[in-house]
């Protein structure tokens, strides 16, 4: 009786299996094709960062640091915390500053994928180690590059075959105009403190402006009468978004202002969005701009947006749409094929000199059969079959099967790359 498998990935922690690899590699491929044509520089950055990083910029109160953090402790620094990285931007805006970035022609554009982690209560489309997709744009003030990360965003879901999408819009106005909306928010949400709940109690105190992000109903119903951003931002700013808008409208991107739009985190300023499919108030990823992020972590004033996409609300959106992909495999030019123990030898040999001049060589040296490998030449739409047995192993020759026609001949080892090659037409 076989034992009983003990171990289990970690709660909230997923294998991707084979199996699901083809949704993940399409929607990481068109995104990266987007960036890179779009002129977006890959930069990656290490999954672990100093946990001040984040207190720093995302927020002491913020949600991301007070409960979904997962801290790592310096063996030789008990002082110092470390931390898995919960988003990209504050990485990506601390090696900008660290690596001299700031030197190159604005606008900088950088992107990246890969995994975050947060430690909350795993559901759907919420898991612990969550993946996201990530653009950002530095060194620009002007709405349009606000309107091109959004732009992208919808090109790439396009791409997808995504339907029903929106996004929701706010500005939060200059740091100034902060100031004065926080004061009004801390004489609204005064009146209701006693019907707030345990979180947002504290929020009132240290943050107010996060109550709005709260997503409890009984705040909920508190939050939709707050005061709106928009009546009481600078002119600056809202002329700032008024121009995006414009953009948008020219873009025909469908759009809806939600005046209590605030996201989750201390650096944002400006425009903030999240895009979300009909029907479905689990948002697939949001962005905004940061423009006093960079100054906040030693540099100079600069200008800066971007976004994060939610790698698994993406694929699974895509499956709930019943949108198919194309699980293109990559055929090879030969197929090798060997019978007996001398030739299985000299098939590993020769498969290092065919795939070192290039080509693409596949092979079932498990198979014994020449039927059973015909059929899997035939299956991965090799175009010719190299079939080597004991004699061929002895007299070094090999035979080259057309897989179209079945015609097959014999020729010299030492020939097999420049004879391919030509049958290739190459």
């Amino acid at each position: 009786m076989s034992k009983k498998t003990t171990f289990q990935s970690p709660k909230g922690m997923h294998d991707i299996l084979p199996e699901n690899q083809g949704h993940w590699n399409h929607v990481i491929n068109t995104f990266s094709e987007i960036a890179l044509f779009s002129s977006y520089q890959k930069i990656d950055t290490p999954m672990v960062e100093s946990a001040e990083l984040f207190a720093r910029t995302s927020g002491e109160t913020s949600d991301v640091v007070t409960k979904e953090m997962f801290y790592l402790e310096a063996k030789d620094d008990k002082k110092q915390k470390f931390v898995l990285r919960p988003e990209f931007t504050p990485g990506i805006v601390r090696a900008y500053l660290q690596h001299g970035l700031k030197s190159l022609p604005k606008p900088v554009k950088l992107y990246t994928y890969g995994p975050l982690f947060r430690y909350n209560q795993p559901q759907a489309g919420r898991v612990r180690q969550l993946h996201q997709l990530d653009l950002e744009q530095i060194g620009i003030n002007a709405p349009s590059a606000d309107a091109e990360i959004i732009s992208l965003v919808w090109d790439l879901f396009n791409r997808l075959g995504i339907q029903g999408l929106n996004f929701q819009i706010n500005t939060l106005g200059s740091s100034a105009s902060r100031e004065n909306i926080t004061k009004l928010l801390v004489n609204y949400f005064s009146l209701h403190q006693s019907s707030l709940c345990p979180d947002c109690k504290v929020r009132l105190s240290k943050n107010p402006m996060r109550v709005l992000d709260c997503k409890n109903k009984k705040c909920q119903t508190i939050i939709a009468e707050a005061p709106h951003f928009i009546d009481h931002i600078d002119d600056e700013s809202k002329q700032h978004f008024y121009e995006l808008l414009e953009y948008l409208d020219e873009l025909s991107i469908p759009y809806i202002l939600n005046p209590k739009l605030v996201r989750g985190l201390d650096y944002y300023n400006r425009t903030v969005f999240e895009v979300f499919v009909e029907n479905d108030d689990m948002a697939l990823g949001g962005g905004g701009r940061y423009d006093g992020l960079i100054n906040l972590l030693g540099g100079e004033n600069t200008p800066a947006v971007g976004v994060g996409l939610g790698l698994e609300r993406i694929i699974m959106t895509m499956i709930q749409q019943k949108i198919k992909i194309d699980q293109h495999t990559p055929t090879p030019d030969i197929f090798l094929i060997q019978l007996g123990s001398a030739a299985k030898r000299k098939c590993f040999k020769l498969l290092h000199e065919l795939r070192n001049s290039g080509l693409k060589v596949s092979s079932s040296l498990n198979k014994k059969s020449i039927s059973s490998q015909l059929k899997a030449a035939d299956k991965q739409k090799a175009r010719f079959a190299i079939i080597i047995g004991q004699k061929e192993a002895i007299e070094q020759t090999l035979i080259v099967r057309d897989m179209k026609t079945g015609v097959q001949d014999t020729i010299d080892w030492e020939k097999a790359v420049q004879e391919i090659n030509q049958r290739l037409g190459r």
